[in-house]
C-alpha cells in the first residue's frame, strides 16, 4: 500500500521514538545495577539502624519492668495466695474490698494508671497473673478504667481506690466474660475474683519511627506485611527462626511469656542431644535465642489474640494492633494442666514437675508423689519406679487408666513400689526452707500429709490455642492444631510445629526437628508465592 510523505514522516518519528525507548531501556538496564546496589546499601543501613533502635527500646522496656518489679513485688506478692475456693451462687453483684490503702490519688474514670493483678476462678485456680519466675511482669497500662478493654467488672471495680493500693474484686458472671468461656479454667457464666494493685502509669517508651526508605521498600513490594511471623518463642519456634533468618527471610517472633517456653523454666534437661552433662533450660533457651538473633531474627513481646485471612494475606491481632504477614508459623506449645494449689507455682521445676522423662532421673532412690489417675499418670508412675524407691499415687476420684495399665500397676503395688490412694485430693504443697516437703491431702473426709522428695503432676496438657477459637485453623478435639505431614495447616501459608501440633511427641528434640522442617516448608511456600506474583 502506498504511503504519503506525511505518513512516511510519521512512521519514521514513531520508529525513532521506539529506538530511543529501546536505547533508554538499555541505558537504564546498564545503569540500574549501580543504582540498585546504592539503594540496597541505603536500605541495609536503614534496616540496621531501625533494628538497633528497636533493640534499644526493648531493653528500655525490660529495664523499666524490672525496676517496677523491684519496687512493688514484695508488697503485691503478699496477696498471691489469699483467695481460695468460693461458691458461684454466692456472687450476686460486684464486691470491692480494699486490702491495702494507697497513698496516691484516687482513681477516677479517666485516671491514667497501670495495674498488677491475679485472677482466680471458682475452684481457687489462678488462671492469669502478673507474677512469673519470682518477679512481676510488665504492668497492664490503662488510659482510664472507663476506657479499658479488660472485663467489665474492672471498669467500676477500680474506681475509688488509690494509687499504690491493693483491692480485691469479686465479679459476677455477667460482668466477667458472661456466656463466653475462656479456656478450660474459665467456663461460661463463671464469676471471678481478682486482686489488683494500682500504680502510676509508667512513662511511655515510644516505638522507633520506621525510616522512609524502608517504608518505600515495603510499599514497592505491595504491602507492609512481614515475610514470616512466628507465634511463640520456644525451641521449635527459635529453631525455625534460625533456619529462616539465616537465609535472609524477614522473620519476627512474638512471645507473650518467657523466651524458651516451658523448656526455659525447666531446671535441668538431660535428654537433649549434645550436652553430655545435661543443660539447664534457661541456658538452652538463651543459646537458641542468641543464635536466632545473630542471623537477624527479631523477637518481640506481644500477645496474639486473633488470626484471620484478609485480602490474600494473613492478619494477626497483636496487643490490639493489626500486623500482616505472608506466612505464619504457630509454635505456641502447651502448658501442663496444673493443680492450682498454693505452693505449686513457687516450686515449679525444683520439686514440682510435670515430665517424668525429663526430670525423673533426679530422684534416684528418693520418695515421690504422683498425682493423677489416667493413662498418663499410671504410665509415668510406673516409669518413675526406675528411679524412685517408693511412689505414692494420689487419685482424686477413681483410676481411669486402661485395664491393661491397671494390671501393670498392680504388679508394682504388690512389690511395694507404688501405693495407690483412691479419693485423695491434693489441697496444698508443703514448703519448708524454700524446698518441697510434701502435700496436704483430704481422703474420705480425713486430712492427711504425704511427705516426699518430689511431686509429679499428670492431669493433662493444655495446648496454647485459645486465640484460634474463632479462626479457620482446624483443631482436633483436644485443641491441638491439625497439620499434614509437611506441617501445613488447612489455611494456606499457616504452618504449625512443636507441642501445639496434633500428634506431637512432647519432647524438645522432636520440637526442634519440626521447627527445621517448618522453616524449609515456609521458605518453599514463599518462593512459590513470589513466582506467582
Amino acid at each position: 500500500m502506498a504511503t504519503t510523505k506525511g505518513q512516511r514522516i510519521g512512521i519514521w518519528v514513531i520508529a525513532g521514538m521506539m529506538f530511543l525507548g529501546t536505547v533508554g531501556g538499555f541505558v537504564a538496564m546498564m545503569v540500574a545495577p549501580g543504582n540498585e546496589a546504592k539503594d540496597q546499601a541505603a536500605l541495609k543501613k536503614a534496616q540496621d539502624e531501625y533494628t538497633k533502635a528497636t533493640d534499644e527500646r526493648k531493653k528500655k522496656v525490660e529495664a523499666q519492668a524490672n525496676e517496677l518489679s523491684q519496687k512493688y513485688y514484695g508488697k503485691f506478692s503478699e496477696f498471691s495466695s489469699r483467695v481460695g475456693v468460693f461458691e458461684a451462687g454466692d456472687v450476686k453483684e460486684l464486691v470491692k474490698e480494699d486490702l491495702l490503702e494507697g497513698e496516691g490519688a484516687e482513681v477516677k474514670d479517666d485516671t491514667k494508671l497501670a495495674v498488677y493483678y491475679i485472677g482466680w476462678n471458682v475452684k481457687g485456680e489462678i488462671f492469669d497473673q502478673s507474677i512469673a519466675d519470682g518477679k512481676l511482669k510488665a504492668p497492664l497500662n490503662m488510659d482510664g478504667p472507663a476506657n479499658t478493654a479488660v472485663i467489665q467488672g474492672w471498669k467500676e471495680g477500680l474506681i475509688g481506690m488509690k494509687i499504690g493500693g491493693v483491692r480485691e474484686l469479686t465479679i459476677p458472671a455477667d460482668k466477667a466474660y458472661g456466656d463466653k468461656a475462656q479456656g478450660d479454667k474459665i467456663p461460661a457464666n463463671s464469676p471471678l475474683k481478682f486482686v489488683v494493685m494500682a500504680i502510676e502509669k509508667p512513662a511511655n517508651i515510644p516505638e522507633p519511627e520506621m525510616p522512609e526508605v524502608m517504608k518505600q521498600y515495603y510499599r514497592s513490594r505491595g504491602s507492609m506485611s512481614k515475610d514470616v511471623i512466628i507465634v511463640g518463642a520456644g525451641p521449635s519456634a527459635l529453631t525455625a527462626a534460625i533456619y529462616l533468618s539465616r537465609e535472609d527471610v524477614d522473620t519476627t517472633l512474638y512471645e507473650r511469656g518467657v523466651v524458651g517456653g516451658m523448656a526455659a523454666i525447666t531446671d535441668q534437661i538431660d535428654n537433649y542431644p549434645g550436652f553430655a552433662e545435661g543443660v539447664t533450660g534457661m541456658k538452652l533457651a538463651s543459646e537458641l535465642q542468641q543464635q536466632a538473633e545473630r542471623f537477624g531474627a527479631k523477637i518481640e513481646y506481644g500477645d496474639v489474640t486473633e488470626l484471620k485471612q484478609v485480602d490474600g494475606e494473613l492478619e494477626l491481632t497483636i496487643d490490639g494492633q493489626s500486623v500482616r504477614a505472608k506466612s505464619v508459623l504457630l509454635a505456641t506449645g502447651s502448658n501442663y494442666r496444673k493443680l492450682g494449689v498454693p505452693g505449686e507455682d513457687e516450686l515449679y521445676g525444683r520439686g514440682v514437675h510435670y515430665c517424668a522423662t525429663c526430670d525423673g532421673a533426679f530422684y534416684r532412690d528418693k520418695n515421690l508423689i504422683v498425682v493423677g489417675g489416667g493413662n498418663s499418670a499410671v504410665q509415668e508412675a510406673i516409669f518413675l519406679t526406675r528411679y524412685a524407691s517408693h511412689i505414692d499415687l494420689l487419685v482424686r476420684s477413681k483410676l481411669r487408666a486402661s485395664d491393661i495399665l491397671q494390671k501393670d500397676l498392680q504388679k508394682y503395688v504388690d512389690d511395694g513400689k507404688i501405693t495407690v490412694h483412691i479419693g485423695a485430693t491434693t489441697d496444698e504443697i508443703i514448703v519448708k526452707d524454700d524446698k518441697f516437703y510434701g502435700v496436704k491431702s483430704t481422703q474420705n473426709g480425713e486430712q492427711k500429709e504425704f511427705t516426699a522428695d518430689g511431686l509429679f503432676v499428670f492431669i493433662g496438657l493444655i495446648p496454647n490455642t485459645q486465640f484460634l477459637t474463632n479462626s479457620d485453623v482446624e483443631l482436633d478435639l483436644g485443641g491441638h492444631i491439625i497439620t499434614d505431614e509437611h506441617l501445613h495447616t488447612n489455611i494456606p501459608g499457616v504452618f504449625a510445629s512443636g507441642d501445639v501440633r496434633s500428634g506431637a511427641t512432647m519432647q524438645i528434640a522432636s520440637a526442634v526437628g519440626e521447627g527445621a522442617v517448618a522453616a524449609v516448608q515456609i521458605r518453599e511456600y514463599l518462593q512459590e508465592k513470589a513466582r506467582e506474583e
